[in-house]
């Protein structure tokens, strides 16, 4: 059952998500989906809060980082 570890893992990375690189982002989500099958775990509304808030930090650093490659 991988919902104990998968649980300190996702609350362990948005408790830093303010020093997260756009890579730890991807990696990190994308890593999610790969090792988690448990569906029970993926619908619950705790976990669908937490992932929800990594891919809307995941956008705005990615929007920044369009902002700064297209401004010159």
């Amino acid at each position: 059952m991988p919902t104990l570890w998968l649980d300190a893992a996702l609350c362990s990375f948005c408790a830093q998500l303010n020093d997260a690189r756009a890579h730890d982002l991807v990696t990190f989500i994308d890593g999610i989906v790969d090792v988690c099958e448990d569906a029970e775990w993926m619908s619950r509304p705790a976990t669908g809060q937490r992932l929800g808030s990594l891919a809307d930090f995941a956008a705005s650093k990615f929007d920044i980082c369009d902002c700064v490659m297209h401004a010159k």
